[in-house]
């Protein structure tokens, strides 16, 4: 996904790029340029053409449900917009938006992601290595990307001094950590200080990208209001003016459960007790902890559960600015090529060839029974039960059912080819009723993998248990190469509707005639 995102990306096709890592586009740049001028539209247009979906995706990880990531601010409360899916069950693909900010539930909504552009953004990778306390290479690592032994760590150069703050907050000594770093600590209990651990020395450019993301929050007049607590500092907004923010200000604070930990200067104050403090902690600029703790690349390289070869090759480049990325793609997951089923006292060994599973004996006699009124059982179960989900199927054969499915879950087209090139049947039907050609919105880059499904026999009109056609869901979930490839294979649009802008014009068009 990685590779064919990033080609599209630097090819200049942004849409492209994010149809490859698994994105809905729901923006018209022309009707953003006729509502809101040249000048916002080029702006966006920049954005999204320098926007690395696939980047964006590794970052965010396991999608939390119903979330809303503002990524960039534009005049009037606009902003462009990345959603996450709105049920765990729902194909697991992020939404690109151009909205206003006042129509968006603050509990819902993350604004990370405008203060970290590293994230998403090509054109600010390079910040990566500067948070992460780096000038010239990573701490703890060379500019190849190797391990520096114990006895080349913590020198007189930034790295190393980043390197001794690091090792004292890991031992457990917070406050020399901070001392070390220029700080001077005033709190009661300095260990409470530990679960703040930051690279000290990217504290100030924080601070500073808050001021600056507080600039650029305007509420306009008009906009609907209601009200909602400011998402920096916590108190309530009061419409309709800006929010407005000292440049010159030396306090910005932390939040962690019930600790607060206030900068003011170069003293790092711990607060427990708020309504002792002599700070107006609502006031003060919050640096959210995602900005203010160490870099979680960093973090994860320092504890081993990530090598650079797993990095993402845009972060790879920006962490190790001298070394060559070479990629580790995990081993693709195997499905048994046979399987043992509980028959007639016995254990029957079933194969998996050819797109079908290969009993041993004939089945007929099973059938037979099941059809006078028995229960279907052994081999017939398994065979029979694959294909339909109200038969009861044994337990190796449900395991290897859920198996394969959770390959479409976790988006691994490739696991899913390769499973079928390993003789697995595809005519499986989930708890749902739905087929293969159901599912393909959870996966990308399924141009192949849905012409292989139709020639091997799937009908791409087939309902699932709540009636739907495959077409249905991919109006619902899917992307627009999807609805088309799927009219082109006869899928009937006659009754389908759908409330995506993109996919409203593929109904009407000439391919989509029944």
């Amino acid at each position: 996904m990685i590779e064919r995102a990033t080609e599209r990306r630097l090819a200049g096709d942004w849409p492209g790029a994010c149809a490859a890592a698994g994105f809905n586009v729901l923006i018209d740049l022309d009707a953003v340029r006729r509502d809101h001028g040249d000048t916002i539209a080029d702006r966006l247009e920049a954005d999204l053409r320098h926007l690395a979906p696939d980047l964006l995706r590794w970052h965010l990880g396991p999608l939390r449900c119903r979330r809303r990531f503002p990524l960039a601010f534009y005049p009037a409360s606009w902003a462009l917009i990345a959603s996450t899916p709105g049920h765990p069950g729902d194909p697991q693909r992020v939404t690109l938006s151009f909205e206003r900010l006042a129509w968006i539930t603050r509990a819902r909504r993350d604004d990370v992601l405008v203060l970290l552009r590293d994230r998403w953004d090509s054109r600010y990778t390079p910040d990566k290595l500067p948070r992460c306390g780096g000038l010239t290479r990573l701490p703890f690592f060379t500019a190849l990307g190797e391990r520096l032994p114990s006895d080349a760590l913590g020198d007189d150069s930034p790295e190393g001094l980043v390197e001794r703050a690091v090792m004292l907050d890991d031992a457990f000594d917070p406050a020399e950590a901070w001392a070390l770093a220029g700080y001077s600590v005033v709190a009661q209990h300095a260990r409470a200080l530990s679960a703040f651990r930051p690279i000290h020395s990217t504290l100030d450019d924080s601070r500073r990208r808050v001021l600056s993301y507080l600039a650029d929050i305007v509420w306009v007049p008009d906009a609907p209001w209601h009200p909602r607590r400011h998402p920096i500092n916590g108190g309530f907004l009061e419409p309709p003016s800006p929010i407005e923010a000292d440049p010159q200000s030396s306090l910005a604070r932390i939040e962690l459960r019930d600790r607060t930990l206030v900068l003011d200067g170069k003293q790092a104050v711990l607060v427990t007790s708020p309504t002792e403090s002599e700070y107006d902690l609502p006031a003060i600029p919050r640096i959210p902890l995602d900005l203010a703790n160490r870099p979680p690349e960093l973090t994860a390289l320092l504890r081993g559960h990530l090598q650079p070869a797993d990095l993402h090759p845009l972060v790879h480049a920006a962490l190790f600015p001298a070394g060559s990325w070479r990629p580790s793609p995990p081993a693709l997951p195997s499905l048994p090529t046979s399987i043992g089923i509980r028959c007639d006292n016995e254990t029957h060994v079933i194969a998996v060839r050819n797109g079908s599973f290969v009993p041993p004996h004939s089945l007929d006699r099973e059938r037979t029974l099941a059809a006078l009124g028995g229960e279907m059982q052994g081999c017939a179960a398994a065979i029979d039960g694959w294909r339909d989900p109200t038969i009861a199927v044994p337990r190796e054969m449900a395991t290897l059912r859920a198996n394969f499915l959770r390959l479409f879950a976790e988006a691994d087209t490739a696991a899913v080819e390769s499973a079928l090139d390993a003789g697995l049947d595809p005519h499986v039907r989930d708890e749902r009723g739905r087929t293969l050609l159901h599912l393909l919105p959870w996966l990308t880059g399924t141009d192949d993998l849905l012409t292989r499904l139709v020639e091997a026999g799937l009908d791409p009109n087939a309902a699932d248990d709540r009636g739907r056609p495959p077409l249905r869901l991919a109006l619902e979930y899917g992307s627009p190469d999807l609805v088309q490839a799927l009219l082109a294979a006869g899928a009937n649009p006659r009754g389908q509707y759908t409330h995506r802008p993109d996919m409203i014009a593929l109904l009407h068009s000439p391919t989509a005639e029944p």
